[in-house]
C-alpha cells in the first residue's frame, strides 16, 4: 500500500512495536480490549487477527479472546473486571484500541497486577496513563502528519510498523486483508477522508466489493441490509446501513456477537450473526 505515512512518525510507536515483539518471542499471553462502537469493534477484530497470525524467531503470542465492553454492565472506557480477570489468567500484555488514553485508574491497576499495556487510541486525554506505549495521533506532541486516524486506523499503523521492522512476522497479504475493517471504522467514526485516510478507505472499499475477498461477516451484513445486489458498495452504505447494525449490538444487543461477526470465517455462522445484528438494529429504532 503506497503513499501511506511512516508509522514510526507516531510518537512511541517504537516502544509499542518493541513490546509486541517481546511478547511474541516470549510467547506471552496477550489480551485486546476494544470499544463497543464500530471503530472499537473493527480495531479489536484487526488486532485479534494480527495476534493470531504473528510469529517471530519461532515464537508466537498466546492471545486470549478479544474483549468488547458491554455498555450496560461495563460502562465507558477500560473494564476493571477484565483487568482483574486477565491478571488472574496470567496475561502479561494488554493492548487497548479506541480506548485507554484516559484510563488512568484502570491502567495503574493493570500495572500493579503485573500487566503491561500498549494503548492505541485517538481520544484526547489530559494526563498520560501508565502505559509502556501510548500511540495517539491527537497527542499534542504526536509528530504525525495525519491527526484524523481513528482507533482501527491506529491499530493498522501499528501492524504496518510491525511489518516494516520485521517483514516476515506476518503473511505478505495480511495488511491488505484488514483494509475492509479499517475503511469501515474510518467511515463510521466520521473521520475526514483526505490524504492517507482516503487511500485506506478506497482500498478497503475495493476489498469490500470483491466477492472473492470480502469476509463472510461483512458479506452477510450486506445481505441483511439488501446491499448484495451487485452494485459497488459506497461509503454512504457503510455509514447508513452497515455501521448502525454493528453499533446496535454495542448499544442494546450482545456486543460480543458483533466482534464474532467480523472475525468468523464460517458463512453460515456469519448469516446467523448478521440476522441478529439486523434484528437488534430494528429493535433500537
Amino acid at each position: 500500500i503506497h503513499h501511506l505515512h511512516d508509522p514510526f512518525q507516531l510518537r512511541e510507536m517504537d516502544a509499542a512495536v518493541e513490546r509486541m515483539f517481546q511478547a511474541v518471542r516470549r510467547s506471552e499471553k496477550v489480551a485486546v480490549h476494544g470499544d463497543f462502537d464500530v471503530d472499537g469493534l473493527t480495531g479489536c477484530a484487526l488486532l485479534c487477527e494480527a495476534l493470531g497470525a504473528l510469529s517471530l524467531d519461532g515464537g508466537r503470542p498466546r492471545p486470549v479472546p478479544g474483549f468488547i465492553p458491554d455498555r450496560a454492565t461495563d460502562g465507558y472506557g477500560v473494564a476493571e473486571r477484565m483487568i482483574r480477570q486477565w491478571a488472574g489468567e496470567g496475561v502479561q500484555l494488554l493492548i487497548t484500541v479506541d480506548t485507554g488514553a484516559a484510563a488512568l485508574t484502570e491502567l495503574r491497576l493493570a500495572r500493579e497486577l503485573g500487566m503491561e499495556v500498549v494503548v492505541l487510541d485517538h481520544h484526547i486525554f489530559e494526563e498520560r496513563p501508565e502505559a509502556v506505549a501510548l500511540v495517539n495521533p491527537r497527542r499534542t506532541d504526536a509528530g504525525y502528519p495525519n491527526s484524523e486516524l481513528c482507533g482501527v486506523a491506529v491499530a493498522f499503523k501499528f501492524v504496518q510498523a510491525l511489518t516494516i521492522r520485521e517483514p516476515d512476522c506476518l503473511p505478505d497479504d495480511f495488511l491488505a486483508g484488514v483494509l475492509d475493517l479499517v475503511a469501515l471504522g474510518l467511515v463510521a467514526d466520521q473521520m475526514s477522508l483526505v490524504g492517507e485516510n482516503r487511500i485506506l478507505v478506497k482500498k478497503g472499499l475495493e476489498r469490500f466489493n470483491d466477492r472473492e475477498l470480502i469476509r463472510p461477516g461483512l458479506s452477510a451484513l450486506l445481505a441483511v441490509s439488501g446491499l448484495d445486489r451487485g452494485f459497488p458498495v459506497t461509503t454512504g452504505e457503510f455509514a447508513y446501513q452497515l455501521a448502525p447494525r454493528l453499533n446496535a449490538c454495542g448499544r442494546i444487543g450482545r456486543v460480543m456477537s458483533a466482534l464474532e461477526l467480523l472475525l468468523t470465517r464460517d458463512p453460515e455462522r456469519a448469516r446467523q450473526l448478521a440476522e441478529e445484528a439486523d434484528r437488534t438494529n430494528t429493535r433500537r429504532k
